[in-house]
């Protein structure tokens, strides 16, 4: 489910849906296939983006019919010098709603914000069951705000979480489990994941998240005498 807040300025809710859309629609990424999926759904017409470029744990820019867009969460707005205004306050309860929140700033000022709610997948349970009927303990390592984090967890029965983590910071995670004792497996979707890899174990493999559309890492972690 997507809800859209927006200004009206820059640009109209629409035009700001369609922007975004049309930077998004070559993405693979879950978060992206909703934004664009709802595009579709207002009938929008998408346009070519030129100069794509992620800007990894934070979001991303792009260029559309002439407009410069940059998009992703608070931290890449503060990094842009881009003032949230009101829309600070939407975005917090948005987020504190368990809502992953995608800020949105065209030609240099915020145009709006897009809040997406992600449904898990039963696969997804049923993996982390899977685990823990082996001893493991499962812990979820992810960008995302504590408020989707934890109602994620939540609903895959995961209670070890660590939210916000920055993409340079989950290869200081797995360090920090490997020195309390423990081995360390984990599966991801390769979306930010290099740096944490070269600190594997056990390297898992394939795509995991549930929901996130896919921004967690499962970790799998045994170590002495207890499984983590």
């Amino acid at each position: 489910m997507v809800q859209v807040v927006a200004r009206a300025n820059p640009v109209d809710e629409g035009e700001m849906v369609r922007l975004l859309a049309s930077a998004e629609v070559a993405s693979e990424h879950p978060l992206a296939q909703a934004v664009v999926q709802y595009a579709e759904a207002q009938e929008l017409t998408l346009s070519k983006a030129e100069n794509f470029e992620a800007i990894p744990g934070r979001g991303a820019q792009a260029v559309v019919d002439n407009h410069r867009l940059v998009f992703g969460n608070r931290q890449l707005m503060e990094e842009q010098d881009i003032d949230l205004g009101d829309l600070a306050r939407n975005a917090d309860e948005l987020e504190g709603a368990g809502r992953t929140v995608i800020h949105v700033a065209v030609d240099g000022e915020i145009a709006g914000v897009l809040a997406i709610a992600d449904a898990v997948r039963p696969s997804a349970i049923a993996a982390v069951e899977r685990l823990k009927e082996m001893g493991l303990e499962v812990a979820m390592l992810t960008g995302d705000n504590q408020g989707t984090a934890k109602r994620v967890a939540e609903d895959l029965g995961i209670d070890i979480v660590f939210a916000e983590i920055m993409p340079e910071d989950k290869q200081n995670k797995v360090k920090e489990l490997q020195e309390r004792g423990y081995k360390v497996g984990m599966v991801g979707d390769g979306i930010n994941d290099p740096p944490r890899r070269e600190r594997e174990q056990h390297p898992g493999g394939g795509e995991r998240h549930p929901a996130e559309r896919a921004r967690a890492n499962v970790l799998r972690c045994r170590g002495a005498g207890r499984e983590v």
